[in-house]
């Protein structure tokens, strides 16, 4: 396991194949911080299309002509779903020109690596598994963002037999994106990100399942639903379209930490008969300090803010107005609690800790009560 230190590449030529929420965030970002940059785009007609009016992509071929995508380009990004990527590899393995570098974007490696291997073992290109631990509960192109991976780990799994001089330059591209560097081998990828990634989902749909059914024998369930357990379960709406390949590929370690976590689960039960769970809540304390706090998770986190509104025609809008004015992007507005004729409670979701600051500031100065939450 190591970090790497970029080397600075410009005025290169990329293709992205998939221009959803991943590869269309590879290519805003790339045409943000790399703008000199020719970007190609491979996708169906209408992501292509949307993708060219946003002007995040030069050129775009459908999947049919992916030969031409590929001939010119310096690095070619897979950005499909894995079970679509490894049928990719061997047509990508034989269309790239020499010292091209290829990388995926998917989340379990193990199966990419070792059929990288066979395909890229005579091949001009030189294959290096990438999984970015950036993400976002809504799919597609138009949920893509051109700071999804500012302050993310992104993971590269190399063969091994790759140059370290091919790493470090596919290393520096990432870095001007924002992306923190992390290498390390593909089985001990899947086995991490199945506890901190995996398991973490197949917790949220459960809770929320498990809550779901106790709210069909009493509404009061899901009234009550708010605060930590809403917290714990973002992820658990996550599209069962992007888990269906880590769910199959990675199996056997998910099982496994589900197992574990059974047993650690059963430990805080007894703790919790006898009375004796104060070390425990301690421990936790101790050990979620420990996260670092300037790095993204695989969910984009939010930022936010309770606001204490009257009752009157338009004052979400003036609210938005307002902090639209100062250049703050709200990022989600929900409504929690409305008391007729006399106001509510909404939810303000922001993109960073200075942003909901910020927006704090300037609604308690119109006199809204506001609190982070």
């Amino acid at each position: 396991m190591q970090y790497l230190k970029p080397i600075i590449q410009m005025d290169i030529k990329i293709t992205v194949i998939g221009v959803g929420l991943i590869g269309g965030s590879l290519c805003r970002a790339i045409k943000k911080f790399i703008p000199q940059t020719k970007i190609t785009g491979v996708d169906q007609l209408d992501v292509l299309e949307f993708a060219l009016a946003e002007k995040i992509i030069d050129h775009s071929f459908i999947p049919e002509i992916l030969a031409e995508s590929c001939k010119d380009a310096d690095y070619i990004f897979i950005a499909t779903p894995s079970a679509v990527a490894v049928k990719l590899l061997p047509q990508v393995a034989k269309m790239c020109k020499n010292g091209a570098i290829v990388s995926d974007v998917c989340s379990i490696k193990n199966e990419m690596m070792r059929c990288a291997r066979e395909y890229f073992d005579k091949s001009n290109g030189i294959f290096i598994g990438g999984h970015p631990m950036a993400g976002s509960e809504k799919p597609g192109i138009e949920s893509s963002d051109p700071y999804l991976f500012e302050n993310a780990i992104y993971i590269l799994t190399p063969n091994g037999f790759e140059s370290q001089n091919a790493v470090k330059k596919l290393a520096s591209l990432l870095e001007k994106l924002g992306a923190h560097i992390l290498v390390l081998a593909a089985d001990e990828h899947d086995k991490i990100a199945a506890g901190v990634s995996h398991l973490p989902q197949m917790l949220a749909v459960t809770l929320m399942l498990y809550i779901a059914g106790k709210n069909e024998e009493n509404d009061i369930y899901l009234k009550m639903a708010a605060g930590g357990f809403r917290d714990m379960t973002r992820i658990a709406s996550s599209p069962f379209t992007i888990w269906r390949d880590i769910c199959i590929g990675n199996r056997a370690k998910i099982l496994a930490e589900i197992d574990c976590f059974m047993a650690v689960l059963t430990h805080t039960r007894n703790l919790l008969a006898k009375g004796d769970l104060e070390s425990s809540f301690a421990r936790s304390a101790r050990s979620r300090l420990a996260i670092p706090t300037d790095t993204r998770g695989f969910m984009t986190p939010h930022f936010d803010l309770s606001v204490d509104v009257q009752d009157h025609a338009g004052v979400i809008a003036s609210i938005a107005n307002l902090l639209a004015a100062e250049n703050i992007n709200i990022r989600d507005i929900e409504v929690l609690k409305v008391r007729e004729d006399e106001g509510g409670t909404l939810r303000l979701s922001f993109e960073s800790e200075q942003a909901r600051t910020q927006a704090k500031k300037i609604l308690q100065a119109r006199g809204h009560s506001c609190r982070e939450r």
